[in-house]
């Protein structure tokens, strides 16, 4: 679901094996615990909070996706895309520089968003990026593909949505 800086071997539960830990200094090493222990024990706020505290850019990025990808893993739709918007908000001048790996942030809110039902949102982030995505990825490349054919689909599911007058 997630590209990031992975290790080959990965143990499921055990977050050292997903990023190298050569990767992480001390304070940014506990920051990431903290951020996962509270996730583990359904504390979502104080994981996003520890994952906001997180310096480095990119170690931050890991853990918001991270989290979201446990969350999926788990079944909490709701709890991942809340992890997934943090990563797109942190994002945002790598995604309006056109980003590969923050694009496809992007698009994998918006196919969360598209599996949960969720047209109107769907098709507001579908809209707001695929032109850019386009344009940096093309056409043909499976990302801006999988982001046209959601803000299809929502886009449908929107229209057929009666409006209360």
């Amino acid at each position: 679901f997630f590209s990031s800086r992975r290790r080959h071997t990965r143990l499921q539960g055990d977050w050292s094996s997903d990023v190298c830990s050569s990767d992480l200094r001390g304070g940014t090493r506990a920051l990431w615990n903290l951020a996962l222990a509270c996730d583990f024990h359904g504390d979502a706020t104080a994981a996003l909070g520890h994952a906001d505290s997180v310096f480095e850019l990119n170690h931050k990025l890991d853990v918001y996706e991270h989290l979201a990808s446990r969350r999926l893993r788990r079944g909490d739709a709701p709890t991942a895309e809340a992890y997934l918007r943090r990563a797109v908000e942190a994002r945002s001048e790598q995604i309006a520089a056109g980003e590969p790996l923050a694009l496809k942030t992007v698009v994998s809110l918006a196919t969360l968003l598209d599996a949960r039902g969720e047209a109107a949102e769907a098709l507001a982030i579908a809209e707001a990026h695929l032109d850019r995505v386009r344009a940096r990825l093309g056409d043909d490349d499976p990302l801006t593909r999988e982001l046209t054919a959601i803000r299809d689909r929502a886009a449908a599911q929107h229209e057929a949505i009666p409006i209360d007058r």
